[in-house]
Order: C-alpha cells, then structure tokens, then sequence
C-alpha cells in the first residue's frame, strides 16, 4: 500500500500523501517526502520493503527518514524527556506504554521514538530490531480502535487540514472569494458544516450561503 511519494520538479515540486494513513503516519510521510525534494531526489513511501532496491536506494530512504525524524523529534527536545533521562543507564528497559508516552508531544508513534533513540544512541540497535514488530503492531492496534470509535468528526478534521488552512478558507468564504461549494470542496465536507468547522478553527464570523 502506498504512504506517499514525491516528484522533484524545478517550478513546483509535487508531495503526494495516502489521506487514509493516520495523522501521525501522513505527517511523517510528508516530511520523509519533503526531505526526497530537498536532495533534489524523488520517492516512493509504500508498507512493503522492496527488495530489489539497490544499496544506494536503501540508504536515501534511511537518510529521509533521519531528516523527518530529525524535524519532528529534536535531540535536545527528546534527550530532555523525564522518560529518557530515567533510562539513561537501562537502555534496554522500555516498554510500549512508556515510549507511548514520551512520544506524545512529538506526535509521533511509539516505534519512531524508539528508532530515534538508536540514532541518538540511547537505545541498542538490537533491541530495536528486537523489539520494532511488536510496537509497530501495538501502534496499529491502536489507530484502528481510534478510527472505528469515531470521536469528533469536526476537530479531528480541523486537526487534519490544519487550523491555518481551515482558518484560510472559512475567510475566503466568509468575505465571499470563493462560494458555499467551493469552500465545502477545500475542506472536504459538506456546506452545511463549513460554519461549525470555522468555529472549530476559532473563526467566528464565517457565513453560510
């Protein structure tokens, strides 16, 4: 299954990502593909390791994967967590619930934070690859019990767009650049909801058609 994948053009560089992966899997994906742009390189994100990929394929991947992990868990930032400190000399003794925890405020999973450790090195690259399937599957265990449950459809779509470009739009429609179908087509809803997803984005004066 496709994650995303990126075409490098000089003009206007193209980023394309798998809306049906979690947000948390989207936003590494983008920053993995944004990383291809910036070595003026191409990529192909899928689930599946393809094992005709040359050396030299496998070590752009591992390099975009370092720059995205990078972006997203800085190393002061993620040296600095209590749950790392506390393991500074028991670099083999993390659970899923804990690396869980120190992941949160990176917005990333449990397994990223664990790969970043190994490259910070806190973490022995054998108890990565030791421990990497498990937490993957606990990880995905997870966002499937969080999309059935549902939660709100409104914040999580304001989540997923961003506040800014949901903020953006609902101005557009407010002002009257754009109509009530256009701004329902940026936003991917209905028009019916365009005002509450504005008043989810702090926006107060959007209108309806």
């Amino acid at each position: 299954e496709m994650r995303g994948f990126s075409l490098y053009f000089d003009v206007v560089p193209v980023i394309v990502v798998n809306g049906a992966d979690a947000a948390r899997g989207r936003l590494f994906t983008l920053l993995h593909e944004y990383a291809h742009l910036l070595l003026h390189t191409e990529g192909l994100c899928d689930t599946v390791t393809d094992l005709r990929a040359s050396d030299q394929d496998r070590q752009l991947e591992a390099r975009c994967n370092a720059i995205a992990a990078a972006i997203l868990m800085p190393a002061a930032a993620v040296l600095s967590r209590p749950e790392v400190v506390a393991r500074e000399h028991q670099p083999t003794s993390w659970d899923y619930g804990a690396l869980a925890a120190a992941a949160a405020p990176f917005g990333v999973s449990a397994e990223a934070l664990l790969r970043r450790l190994v490259t910070l090195e806190r973490v022995p690259l054998s108890f990565y690859q030791a421990r990497r399937k498990e937490f993957q599957e606990r990880y995905e265990e997870e966002e499937t019990k969080s999309r059935a449950s549902g939660g709100n459809w409104y914040r999580t779509t304001v989540r997923d767009l961003g506040k800014g470009y949901v903020r953006l739009v609902a101005d557009a429609h407010r002002r009257r650049v754009i109509d009530s179908y256009t701004a329902a087509t940026y936003l991917n809803a209905k028009v019916s909801q365009i005002q509450r997803l504005a008043d989810t984005a702090a926006i107060t004066e959007a209108v309806s058609a």
